[in-house]
């Protein structure tokens, strides 16, 4: 399984620094996009960056959200515009957007599920809403 994150910031390195903390998931599985964050992220966890959301999309069986609320209409745009054949599941932790409207936004281009998990992902022991 490939995992990507569209966001790497406080919500999604913790995520995926408890993904990788698991045991079960290998830095290798993971892609990450950030415009602000990414090489840091890359280097201290040692996953994968990609160059461009195409690149990320490509790279990802499911793909993690985890920006701002404020960029997030512009992301799953961006997102649905960059899907080819194969398109991977969508995981979203944006807050306040139903999944009516990113499957709105998307054009049902993929399938997707909201979590809402909390920095304590990052040790493994968040509680996340699904």
């Amino acid at each position: 399984m490939r995992y990507g994150f569209f966001g790497a910031g406080n919500l999604g390195s913790a995520v995926i620094e408890g993904m990788i903390r698991s045991g079960k998931i290998f830095p290798q599985e993971i892609t990450v996009f950030d415009k602000v964050s990414q090489k840091s992220v890359t280097e201290a966890y040692k996953v994968n960056g990609a160059g461009t959301v195409k690149e990320l999309t490509g790279a990802s069986d499911i793909l993690f959200v985890a920006v701002k609320p404020a960029d997030c209409r512009e992301v799953f745009d961006e997102i649905s515009k960059s899907f080819g054949d194969g398109n991977c599941a969508v995981v979203s932790t944006v807050a306040g957007l139903s999944l009516d409207e990113i499957d709105s936004i998307m054009q049902k281009r993929a399938p997707v599920a909201r979590i809402m998990p909390n920095l304590n992902a990052r040790h493994c022991k968040s509680v996340t809403a699904l």
